[in-house]
This record gives structure tokens, sequence and C-alpha cells, in this order.
């Protein structure tokens, strides 16, 4: 299976959980709100 845009299936991504929110980190850190998904703060 292929996957689209920049990442492949190997990328990996480290989540650190901050209360209701999440911190990603690949690239460069983003915070997610975990009940919308969207990205709260970069």
């Amino acid at each position: 299976m292929q996957t689209a845009g920049c990442c492949s299936a190997s990328t990996r991504v480290l989540l650190l959980p901050r209360g209701d929110q999440v911190v990603s980190l690949h690239g460069h850190p983003r915070l997610l709100d975990t009940a919308t998904g969207r990205i709260v703060a970069e």
C-alpha cells in the first residue's frame, strides 16, 4: 500500500500527552487538540 503526501509507512512520530492535548514531535513540534484533531499551536 502506498501512502500519500510526505510521509512513508515507516515514519515514526513521538506523541506526548498533555492534559486534553497532545504534543506531536515530527519535523517541528505541534500541539494537537485530542477532541478535534486540529493543530492548536506550532
